[in-house]
């Protein structure tokens, strides 16, 4: 049990820190503010609530999106949007207890 506490903490630390650094890396490279003001209409729109972060300048697969980072019912969410205001993805970070304490590690190969 204090093993599993220990892990839990160790990857709540690392997801935390991943936000962190992702968040720092956004501050890189400002957008203009009519784009910021975009962004922040579109990501209200789709997570209302959300608490709007850090916003930078950034490349998906050719493509130049606005990186914003935001956080939306107590989850760190990264979602990229375009300068014009079309959502293209988001990713959101989550911790293993989430998937409760049954879950099975699915890298072993079950054998009959």
């Amino acid at each position: 049990m204090k093993k599993r506490t220990i892990v839990s903490g160790l990857v709540g630390l690392g997801i935390v820190g991943a936000f962190l650094l992702k968040s720092l890396a956004l501050e890189k490279e400002k957008p203009s503010q009519n784009a910021e003001a975009k962004v922040a209409q579109v990501i209200k729109a789709t997570f209302p609530e959300a608490l709007i972060g850090n916003m930078g300048k950034a490349t998906e697969d050719g493509v130049a999106v606005i990186g914003v980072a935001f956080i939306w019912k107590g989850s760190n969410v990264e979602a990229d949007v375009t300068p014009d205001g079309v959502l293209v993805g988001t990713e959101e970070a989550t911790e293993l207890a989430f998937f409760g304490s049954d879950r099975r590690d699915y890298r072993q190969v079950e054998t009959s």
